[in-house]
């Protein structure tokens, strides 16, 4: 198991689901998806963000 299917794993566990392992590779993906939507709103001036 790789660090990114870990994480995963455990972000499910945290919530109370039981990932099965072919909904893995969908979590990762969208972990990935927030990972750099969190990105790019963090590197946004303060102005931008919404209220």
């Amino acid at each position: 198991m790789n660090e990114e299917e870990r994480e995963a794993r455990e972000a499910a566990a945290r919530i109370g689901i039981d990932l099965p392992d072919q909904c893995v590779p969908g979590v990762v993906e969208n972990l990935r998806l927030l990972a750099h939507h969190a990105a790019l709103l963090n590197a946004a001036p303060e102005e931008t963000h919404a209220a």
